[in-house]
């Protein structure tokens, strides 16, 4: 927690932070309650992206830099089909990578999740899959050691994960981050909450720790009341996880299975060799 609040100032925020979800069955409820309502001109329906299906249960929107089968993924599309609603995942092409930013940087130093010790505590093993020490490089623009498309690879790997035909819409959001002025107080309050109104329910945590907090104060709250008060009506949210778990760091992670795909990936070039490649115990969350 930030040591410029004091405990009651961050009680108070954690309540305006829960106060900003909606239980996962009630929202449902309330989707299908607007979209009656609206009878197809819902207040974010010019924002959907070209191309989504139709889908008459709506919509379920998990926000990310690229759309690649982690944990937190995996748990969204199972939370997502158990709902009824089409899971629509977000690429962020045109954003920075930076391996200061915990997300960002889980694409291109890879854990897999292979087992727990007699603790309890999971083992995970990490490996490079992009050179570390880009600076400033688009995300659209990165290549992995063995010189494909990281978006492409992680999406290659996204379908290897489900094995199957129902494949989650994948849509890049760069555009409409653009058009809302490549600020995150104009994506959030033009684009992303409104889309939350009556089209889609959007999945996700809002942190409170060290890191997040500033913008979930100073980002998030102010657009969650702004959208509102504009339409009389609260965006659609709820827990991705929950509040025990949210800041567990194996939601980045991907399941084991999945390791020997990378490693044949890396393999695929002969002149690379498994980078960075250890096995860490981390806490059980």
């Amino acid at each position: 927690m930030s040591a410029h609040h004091t405990a009651q100032e961050l009680a108070a925020l954690r309540q305006r932070v829960d106060a900003l979800y909606t239980p996962l069955e009630d929202a449902v409820r309330e989707l299908h309650s607007r979209r009656r309502r609206f009878a197809g001109r819902t207040p974010g329906r010019d924002w959907l992206p070209t191309g989504i299906p139709d889908h008459s249960q709506g919509y379920a929107f998990l926000c990310r830099h690229v759309a690649t089968p982690c944990f937190e993924t995996l748990h969204f599309l199972e939370s997502a089909k158990q709902a009824g609603l089409l899971p629509v995942l977000g690429d962020f092409s045109e954003d920075k990578f930076c391996t200061k930013n915990a997300t960002k940087l889980a694409l291109g130093r890879m854990g897999f999740q292979c087992g727990f010790n007699r603790h309890g505590h999971r083992l995970v093993e990490f490996v490079n899959v992009v050179r570390l020490d880009q600076r400033a490089c688009r995300i659209g623009d990165l290549k992995t050691l063995w010189n494909q498309n990281l978006i492409a690879f992680h999406h290659e790997l996204l379908a290897h994960a489900l094995n199957s035909n129902r494949h989650p819409f994948v849509h890049d959001y760069s555009a409409q981050c653009t058009h809302a002025g490549n600020c995150p107080t104009g994506f959030y309050r033009h684009y992303l909450l409104r889309i939350c109104l009556a089209d889609l329910i959007l999945f996700e945590d809002f942190l409170l720790d060290e890191q997040e907090l500033p913008f979930t104060r100073d980002i998030v709250l102010p657009a969650f009341d702004a959208v509102t008060a504009e339409y009389g009506l609260k965006p659609l949210i709820v827990r991705l996880t929950s509040a025990e778990e949210e800041t567990s760091p194996h939601w980045l992670w991907y399941p084991g299975e999945l390791k020997p795909f990378v490693q044949d990936a890396l393999r695929s070039d002969a002149g690379v060799r498994l980078s960075h490649h250890r096995r860490k115990v981390e806490p059980c969350g």
